[in-house]
C-alpha cells in the first residue's frame, strides 16, 4: 500500500512537471492529446482547456494614442459529445462610433482529429463566425468548430485590440471544466495605474516586474483629436521619434485547476470563479494633469446619470401629456396613480430585448413607436410618474447572469428599472414585463442590491429581494375505495413569485398542453379536470384545482396497507447531495409550501400506526419544519409546512440545512399503517 501510494504521488508530480514545461505552439498538437481518453485526474470530465494563455499589452499610434492589445489562445480537449458545447466560443465587441470601438483581429482557429494513425485539422471557415446584436453599441461574435468527433482537439487564437482602457476583460483562471495549464501576462507603461482585483479559491501564481520598454512613432502633421481615456503625444514634428519609459509586468500562471460545479440555488456561478480583472486607477503622462479614474460608487452613478443618454432623456415630458392627463385625477391615491401609469406603460410598449443603461433611439422615438430598450421603457415609466407628482427614480441594477461587479465600474450596470416611494416605502417596477406586477420583479433581477439615482444625481443602495414570502397552500383529498384504487382531489392557490412563475409559465399555452405539462412534472398518476383562475389576472394569486388518479400509490403486505401520507406532493429528494459546499445557498426569494391533506380510511380498515409529530428548524430561524398526523373519525388528517425565511442561507449553515432536508424527507416518507378491523 505504501509503495502503490508513493508510486501515484511521484505520477502525479511527474505529470505536473510534464505540463508546466510543455510548449503550447499554436498548431503543435500532439498525437498523445489525440489519443487521451479521458482527463488524467478529472475523469468525470467532458472536455478540458489543455492550454490558455492571455497576453495583454499597450500599442501607440499618433493618431490614436495608446491602444490595448490582447492575443488569447485556447487549446480544449473534447472527450466526448457532451463536450461538444465548448466549441462554441463568444467575444463581445463595443462601438461607441465607427473610430472608437473594439477590433477583433486574426481570428485563426482549427479542428484536429485522429484518422488512421495521422492527424487531420479542419479550419474555422467565415460560415463558422456569425455576430449577433446585443444592443445599438454591443455585438457578440460566435464562432462554432467544423468536424466535432470524440477525441478531438479545437484550438483558436486571436488579437483583440480595443481604445476602452478604463474597461478590459477580465483574466478567467477557472471555468465549468478544468485547466491544465494557464499562462498570462499584463504589461502596462508607467503612465497608467491599476489595481487588481481577484475573486475565487483557486491558487493562481502572481509574480511582478519591472522592464524598461521604447516604441518608436513618427508624429502626424496635424493635431490630433481628443480621445477619452487615451494618451495622445501633440508633436507636428516630421521626425521619427522614441519613447522610453517603464513597463509594469503582471505574470500569472497555474495548473491542474479543478472545474467549478454549477450546484442547485446558485446565484450565478461565475460569481465564485477564480478570475483576475484590472482596474484603471489613474493617468498620469508627463506634460499632462493627473487623471484619477478611482471611483466612487456615488461617482458611477453620476456619471451614468450625467450622459445624455440617460438624464437628459429623463428629463423630457411633454411627448405623453396627453396620455397621462387621461390616466390619472387628483382623486387618487399615490398607489392608484403608480398602478393606473405602470399599467399603462406595461402594455403600450414592448421590449426589443436589449438591456443596457443608455437609450439607443432615445424615449420620445421609443414611445410613438411603442417599441425600445429596458433604460428607454423603464425611464419613460419614470419620467411619467414623475410627472405625476410621485416621488420616483431610476435605479441600476445588475442582472444575474451579468454578475455581481467587485469594484465601483459603469459596467457593473446592465440594467435599469423605476422605483416609487409611497408611505415611507420603496415600491420598484420593470414595465418591460408583461406579467410583471408592481414590486415583483423577474428572478433575474433579484441580484442583491441596486444603485437609486435622484434627481440631483446623487445615489444610494436599495435592497431588490423581497422580504414577503411566496407561498404555496394546498389542500388534497384522498379517497381509497373497496377495490383499494386511489384517488384525490388537489386544491391550490400560489402568492408572491410563485404566482408569477405559474402565470409567465402557463398564461399562453393552450388547455390541452397546461394539462400535459402539468401532469409531466410527477410520476405515476394521472390529472384530469384542471382548472385555473387569475391565470390572465393580474394582482390576484393563482388559484387552481385538479383531479388525481395514482397507479401503485399502494404498498398491501399481509393484508396490511402503507400510505404515504403526501403522495405526489411531498417532499421526496434532497436536493443537497454533496455533504460540503463552498457557495452559499441562494432560494432567491423566501418561500413557504403547506400542504393540508385529508384521507378518507376506507371500509373495513382501522388505522394502526401514523408518523409522530415533527418540528425542527434551521439555526438562526432560516427556516423550519413542521409535521403533523391525527386520526379524527375516520379521517386521516396530514399537516405539513415547510418555510424558508431568508434567501440565502451562508455556506457554513449547509451541514445543517442538508441535515434538515433529510429529516424532512425522512418524516414525509414515513407511512400510515392500515389493518383490516
Amino acid at each position: 500500500m505504501k509503495l502503490n501510494y508513493a508510486f501515484t504521488i511521484l505520477l502525479t508530480f511527474s505529470l505536473f512537471t510534464t505540463l508546466l514545461a510543455q510548449d503550447y505552439d499554436f498548431g503543435d498538437v500532439s498525437e498523445e492529446e489525440l489519443l487521451e481518453k479521458e482527463h488524467p485526474i478529472y475523469k468525470d470530465a467532458d472536455a478540458a482547456i489543455l492550454y490558455r494563455s492571455y497576453n495583454t499589452y499597450f500599442t501607440y499610434t499618433t493618431n490614436e494614442g495608446f491602444l490595448v492589445n490582447t492575443e488569447v489562445h485556447e487549446r480544449i480537449k473534447i472527450y466526448n459529445p457532451d463536450g461538444y458545447k465548448y466549441a462554441t466560443k463568444s467575444v463581445s465587441l463595443y462601438e461607441q462610433d465607427s473610430k472608437y470601438k473594439d477590433d477583433l483581429r486574426s481570428l485563426k482557429a482549427y479542428t484536429y482529429n485522429l484518422e488512421n494513425g495521422n492527424i487531420s485539422k479542419d479550419k474555422l471557415s467565415k460560415d463558422g463566425v456569425f455576430k449577433e446584436e446585443q444592443s445599438k453599441y454591443r455585438t457578440l461574435t460566435k464562432f462554432t468548430m467544423p468536424n466535432l468527433k470524440e477525441g478531438c482537439v479545437i484550438e483558436y487564437k486571436y488579437l483583440l485590440k480595443t481604445p476602452f482602457v478604463s474597461n478590459l476583460d477580465e483574466f478567467r483562471f477557472q471555468e465549468q471544466i478544468p485547466i491544465n495549464t494557464v499562462s498570462s501576462k499584463f504589461r502596462s507603461p508607467e503612465y497608467y495605474g491599476f489595481n487588481m482585483h481577484q475573486k475565487g479559491l483557486s491558487q493562481i501564481s502572481i509574480e511582478n516586474e519591472v522592464k524598461s520598454r521604447t516604441i518608436i512613432y513618427k508624429p502626424e502633421n496635424s493635431q490630433s483629436r481628443k480621445i477619452v481615456d487615451r494618451v495622445v503625444i501633440h508633436d507636428k514634428s516630421p521626425k521619427t521619434r522614441k519613447l522610453t519609459f517603464s513597463e509594469n509586468i503582471i505574470n500569472m500562471s497555474g495548473s491542474q485547476i479543478p472545474a467549478i460545479k454549477e450546484e442547485l440555488y446558485t446565484n450565478n456561478i461565475d460569481n465564485y470563479s477564480n478570475a483576475i480583472k484590472f482596474e484603471l486607477a489613474y493617468i498620469n503622462f508627463p506634460g499632462s494633469t493627473y487623471k484619477n479614474y478611482s471611483n466612487s460608487w456615488d461617482d458611477v452613478a453620476k456619471s451614468i446619470f450625467d450622459q445624455p443618454q440617460f438624464g437628459d432623456e429623463l428629463k423630457k415630458s411633454n411627448y405623453f401629456n396627453n396620455d397621462l392627463s387621461r390616466l390619472i385625477s387628483s382623486q387618487q391615491s399615490e398607489i392608484e396613480k403608480t398602478v393606473a401609469i405602470y399599467e399603462f406603460v406595461k402594455q403600450k410598449m414592448n421590449w426589443n430585448g436589449y438591456v443596457g443603461i443608455a437609450t439607443d433611439d432615445g424615449v420620445r422615438s421609443a414611445y410613438k413607436n411603442n417599441v425600445g430598450n429596458i433604460t428607454e421603457i423603464n425611464l419613460i415609466l419614470t419620467a411619467m410618474l414623475r410627472e405625476a407628482g410621485l416621488n420616483t427614480n431610476p435605479v441600476l441594477l445588475s442582472t444575474k447572469n451579468h454578475g455581481i461587479p467587485i469594484f465601483p465600474t459603469r459596467n457593473g450596470f446592465n440594467y435599469v428599472i423605476s422605483s416609487v416611494t409611497i408611505d415611507g416605502g420603496l415600491v420598484l417596477l420593470d414595465a418591460s414585463k408583461k406579467y410583471g406586477e408592481i414590486n415583483l420583479l423577474e428572478e433575474e433581477l433579484l441580484n442583491w442590491n441596486g444603485r437609486l439615482i435622484t434627481e440631483d444625481g446623487r445615489s444610494k443602495w436599495v435592497n431588490l429581494l423581497p422580504n414577503k414570502q411566496a407561498e404555496q397552500n394546498t389542500m388534497l383529498s384522498v379517497t381509497i375505495d373497496n377495490d383499494l384504487n386511489t384517488n384525490a382531489k388537489v386544491i391550490n392557490k400560489l402568492t408572491g413569485h410563485k404566482s408569477y412563475a405559474f402565470k409567465k409559465k402557463y398564461a399562453n399555452v393552450a388547455k390541452v398542453s397546461q394539462l400535459e405539462m402539468f401532469e409531466n412534472q410527477f410520476k405515476n398518476i394521472q390529472v384530469s379536470n384542471l382548472e385555473v383562475q387569475n391565470l390572465d389576472k393580474l394582482y390576484q394569486p393563482i388559484s387552481f384545482n385538479y383531479d388525481v388518479s395514482y397507479s401503485n400509490a399502494l404498498d398491501i403486505i399481509d393484508s396490511k396497507i402503507y400510505v404515504t401520507p403526501l403522495l405526489h406532493l411531498g417532499t421526496y429528494e434532497n436536493p443537497f447531495v454533496p455533504e460540503t459546499r463552498q457557495y452559499p445557498v441562494d432560494f432567491v426569494y423566501p418561500l413557504k409550501t403547506r400542504v393540508i391533506a385529508s384521507i378518507k380510511i376506507p371500509d373495513g380498515y382501522t388505522v394502526e400506526t401514523i408518523p409522530e409529530t415533527l418540528n425542527i428548524a434551521i439555526p438562526k430561524n432560516q427556516g423550519s419544519f413542521q409535521y403533523l398526523v391525527n386520526v379524527s373519525g375516520n379521517n386521516i388528517q396530514v399537516s405539513s409546512q415547510l418555510s424558508i425565511s431568508t434567501h440565502i442561507i451562508a455556506s457554513n449553515y449547509y451541514k445543517e440545512l442538508k441535515a434538515f432536508y433529510d429529516m424532512v424527507i425522512n418524516k414525509q416518507l414515513e407511512k400510515i399503517v392500515l389493518v383490516k378491523s
